[in-house]
């Protein structure tokens, strides 16, 4: 159970938006601490409802290959 969940985590790092990522790197306090809510509220949401197989999440932008 811990490691489908730990998969499941790891998922949602991947797709996070990467200025929550980044921004938790920042000297700023204040970016840091609204980086660690943002990325922190994508991760409850796609733990609650993660995207089917192939489905795509439209708040991310297609980018071609």
């Amino acid at each position: 159970m811990a490691y489908m969940l730990s998969d499941q985590i790891t998922a949602a790092l991947d797709e996070a938006p990467r200025h929550a990522i980044l921004g938790l790197s920042m000297r700023d306090e204040t970016t840091r601490e609204r980086s660690k809510l943002a990325l922190a509220a994508f991760i409850a949401e796609r733990l609650q409802h993660p995207l089917s197989v192939g489905e795509q999440d439209h708040q991310q932008l297609p980018l071609p290959l």
